[in-house]
């Protein structure tokens, strides 16, 4: 069995671990992608309200450089690290494939990027058919990715977008729930690579609702099983749990205070290179710091720790990528490669 080894964020690692970039080894699949901690430590942040953003509306995706998020006025497209930019025409399906930070939106058209008109009310009634790749800077559409089955969402809230490693998962409201609270509908898992849609219904969570179609989180994965991590709507409102989509059983993942503590926070994302998640929240989310309780509209990051496993296809050992972390086992089911990224100090 391979060791764990933990590393301070100090000596984080630079480079996103992939099975691929090694010689004599098929595409790797992700075993284990879990989120063990999000905080707020190291929290930055900025006000974006009055820079083209306007109020919130929903929509969030980040990698290493870059981090957008949708508001009223647009979509916010800024620098990963300083949050410095400024606000394009609106977005609204965006997510990037956690693993490589690819940008990508669904689309009706198979040719542009789903955009809806602002404000709290979207009109129900559309069907993505695919998937476009997106430049990172000027939001260029690229190839399309034609999906499996198409997926027509007939109500207008409620409905959700996860972020996953190789997969996205859209979930899709069938229970017409319109508010912060339970809902039920089905989840449909993407694979990036091939446009493959698996279905499951019948999955519920306690989410909360954004001011758009649908509410942002991200799609975990371990054990054999798929779950969904997203913000608690109520009782309580200052938690983030996930969702096992099998059988709707649910775990915390982080808790908050309870007032304000995360404000009106109903997305967000992670990027495992540079341990943040990232996040949108509205007012008074003072578990952040003190000059965040009197923000309006707010876009930032804090530290998070993931556990990422992948395991490559069949081939002989071979060479990591300078500077990777990979500790490598060899057996009958081919190579593994265990990474875990922790937040912590070095121990033992």
């Amino acid at each position: 069995m391979p060791n764990h080894h933990r590393r301070s964020k100090a000596i984080a690692i630079s480079a996103l671990l992939s099975l691929s970039a090694y010689t004599g080894l098929g595409q790797a699949s992700v075993v284990t992608f879990k989120i063990d901690s999000l905080s707020t430590s190291n929290a930055n942040y900025v006000e974006v309200e009055d820079i083209g953003f306007s109020d919130d509306k929903g929509g969030i995706a980040a990698n290493t450089d870059r981090f957008y998020a949708t508001g009223d006025g647009g979509t916010m497209n800024v620098d990963a690290n300083t949050l410095s930019g400024a606000a394009t025409s609106s977005h609204d399906a965006l997510f990037t494939n956690i693993n490589g930070g690819q940008l990508y939106s669904f689309s009706t058209n198979g040719s542009s990027a789903f955009s809806l008109p602002g404000g709290p009310n979207p009109a129900p009634g559309f069907t993505f058919t695919s998937i476009i790749t997106l430049d990172p800077i000027t939001m260029t559409a690229g190839p399309a990715i034609t999906l499996s089955s198409a997926i027509t969402f007939g109500n207008a809230k409620m409905n959700g977008v996860f972020a996953g490693y190789d997969n996205v998962i859209l979930f899709e409201n069938t229970s017409g729930a319109t508010g912060n609270g339970n809902v039920t509908g089905n989840a449909h898992k993407i694979d990036l690579a091939t446009g493959n849609v698996t279905t499951t219904s019948g999955v519920t969570m306690n989410a909360k609702t954004a001011e758009n179609w649908a509410f942002y989180g991200v799609a975990e994965y371990f054990g054999g099983q798929d779950y969904l991590a997203h913000v608690t709507g109520v009782n309580p409102t200052n938690e983030i749990v996930r969702t096992n989509i099998s059988n709707n059983l649910t775990e915390t993942i982080a808790t908050f205070s309870n007032n304000p503590g995360l404000g009106d926070l109903h997305e967000f994302t992670v990027v495992p290179d540079t341990n943040r998640w990232y996040f949108h929240t509205e007012a008074n989310a003072t578990d952040f710091g003190p000059a965040i309780a009197s923000g309006n509209e707010l876009i930032g990051y804090a530290d998070m720790v993931m556990t990422i496993e992948t395991t490559g296809g069949s081939g002989g050992a071979s060479v990591p990528v300078p500077g990777s972390l990979a500790i490598f086992g060899i057996g009958l089911t081919g190579l593994i490669a265990r990474r875990r990224r922790n937040a912590v100090a070095d121990a033992a």
